[in-house]
């Protein structure tokens, strides 16, 4: 069975300081990618899609299954398909 995990961004799961700056926690990382090897993460935030993915993804290496972004006004997958946008 599918299991989901949703995670808001900014200061829950970029949390820890690092030189003055929110990083994702390494152990936190780790279970997050070992977790995706079956399971689903769907990431949410007020930001904006593209550059919550490319934050993640050059950052991080990191890419969650799916997004809610512009704070819930819109849902997509990874690759942008769009499931819901508020007008």
């Amino acid at each position: 069975m599918t299991k989901y995990l949703f995670s808001d961004f900014d200061n829950t799961l970029r949390n820890s300081k690092v030189k003055n700056s929110l990083r994702i926690d390494q152990k936190d990382l780790d279970f997050i990618k070992e977790f995706q090897k079956n399971n689903k993460l769907i990431v949410s935030t007020g930001r904006p899609y593209k550059q919550l993915k490319e934050h993640l993804l050059n950052e991080y290496n990191l890419i969650p299954d799916y997004f809610i972004v512009n704070t819930g006004a819109m849902i997509c997958d990874n690759k942008g398909k769009v499931f819901y946008k508020k007008l």
